[in-house]
């Protein structure tokens, strides 16, 4: 069980980019959801692309 603990320990230490003393890095992203308008540029999973030209009432679809 030590020397399990001590390979981990050492591989998790051992990071070349990250400051003395710090052991992870954790980066957070944050996204805002609004409304769209006409202009706002869209994209689907499977690269369909397109720009919002109008936006109708429910009734009108």
């Amino acid at each position: 069980f030590d020397r399990r603990y001590e390979e981990k320990k050492t591989k998790i230490t051992a990071g070349d980019d990250l400051a003395p003393g710090v052991l992870k890095m954790v980066k957070v992203y944050l996204a805002v959801k609004r409304r769209i308008q006409p202009g706002d540029k869209m994209a689907g999973r499977h690269g369909n692309k397109g720009v919002i030209s109008t936006i109708v009432p429910v009734e009108d679809m």
